[in-house]
Formats: C-alpha cells, sequence, structure tokens
C-alpha cells in the first residue's frame, strides 16, 4: 500500500515534465512562411487617372521579387500590348514606363512574379485612362487699333460724303457756266450788230444835210 501511493507522484512529475518538453518545442518552431502577396498597384485598381505623359506602373509585394522572373505587362481593351520600358525590379517593387501618354480608354496590368523564396504569384489589375477636359477658348484681347478704326469710319464716311457733295456742286456750277456762255456770246454779238446797224443809219441821214449846203 505504501508502494502504491509512492509511485503516484513520480507519475505525476513524468507527466508535467513531458508538457512541459512539448511547450517549449512549440514555442521554439519556426512560423511558417506566409505566401508572397501583392499589397500595392500603381495607378490603383479600378481608378481613372489622366496621363498627358508616359504613364509610370508599379506593383509592390509583401517580399523581395527575383528580377529575373518578374513579367509585367499593360494591355489595353483590344488585349493589345502597349509599348513600355524594360521591366525594372528594386527589392518587393516592380515597375515600368508606357511609352507614350496613353490613349483614354480601359487598361489592364497582368503580372506574374517569383519571390525570392520561389513562391510565384500573378494575377492583374484594370484602371482607366479619361479624357482630358477640354480647354475653355480665351476671347480675343481688343487692340489699341480698334477703337480708332472704328471712330475713324464714320469721319470718313463724313469726309467722302462731304468731298463727294463739294465736286457735285462744282461740276453744276460749271455745267452753269458753260451753258450761260453761248447766251452771253450771242447776246454781245446781237448788241455789236445793233451798234454797227446804228452808225450806218445815222451816216445816211447826214450824208443829203451835207449834199444840199
Amino acid at each position: 500500500m505504501f508502494q502504491t501511493h509512492a509511485r503516484v507522484p513520480s507519475v505525476l512529475a513524468a507527466l508535467s515534465a513531458a508538457v512541459t518538453a512539448l511547450l517549449l518545442m512549440l514555442a521554439s518552431a519556426p512560423p511558417a512562411s506566409a505566401h508572397t502577396e501583392l499589397v500595392d498597384v500603381t495607378p490603383a485598381a479600378g481608378k481613372k487617372v489622366l496621363a498627358s505623359t508616359p504613364l509610370t506602373v508599379s506593383l509592390t509585394f509583401t517580399e523581395a521579387i527575383d528580377p529575373a522572373l518578374a513579367n509585367l505587362v499593360v494591355l489595353d481593351s483590344d488585349e493589345k500590348v502597349i509599348a513600355t520600358d524594360p521591366v525594372q525590379v528594386q527589392g518587393p517593387v516592380v515597375g515600368t514606363v508606357t511609352k507614350n501618354a496613353p490613349e483614354p480608354g480601359d487598361y489592364v496590368i497582368r503580372y506574374r512574379v517569383v519571390s525570392s523564396d520561389g513562391h510565384p504569384v500573378d494575377g492583374e489589375s484594370r484602371f482607366t485612362v479619361a479624357a482630358p477636359k477640354p480647354k475653355p477658348e480665351a476671347a480675343p484681347e481688343p487692340t489699341d487699333a480698334e477703337p480708332t478704326e472704328q471712330a475713324a469710319t464714320p469721319e470718313a464716311e463724313a469726309t467722302g460724303e462731304a468731298s463727294a457733295s463739294d465736286v457735285a456742286t462744282a461740276s453744276s456750277e460749271s455745267h452753269d457756266d458753260a451753258s450761260s456762255t453761248p447766251l452771253v456770246v450771242t447776246g454781245l454779238l446781237v448788241l455789236a450788230g445793233i451798234v454797227l446797224l446804228a452808225g450806218l443809219l445815222r451816216r445816211r441821214a447826214a450824208r443829203p444835210g451835207a449834199d444840199g449846203s
């Protein structure tokens, strides 16, 4: 009976030691490595952007990416690849720049990369390039010459009308003078004829008286 009681504490001690060893093993075990994930994308997924210059596209992951296994393309709505610069990798960031400013429309960023621990990641992100707002047309600025020309126009018209009136008056006067000239000449001729005729008559009237004396 005394031997049975003595064995119980020893069994409990053994169990306690085993549990403690198990807990120590669990605490010292390395954590399972997480998969590489995409944490940021530019342009943001579903966002509308204005692109008047070449567009920068970049992806950021939770782990460094193997540069030799990084693939990134930009496609338009017709699934045509947009020309870009060579893909650049800096740690967890993968990026490129389009050769030209993209036309308005829908685009998709398609990627496939492999992290430094060998885990592959692929996917896509969509965005839209919006049409730029039309610039308001600037109103033409008035020049100093315009008011002068507008002010001078009535004066020029008045001067032209006065000149035309003067010319018409002068022409009328000249026509009147030209019309009266023959009348004057005719009157002078008639007057001269009358004087000559009166002279002749006087001479004839004087001759008989002279002969009788």
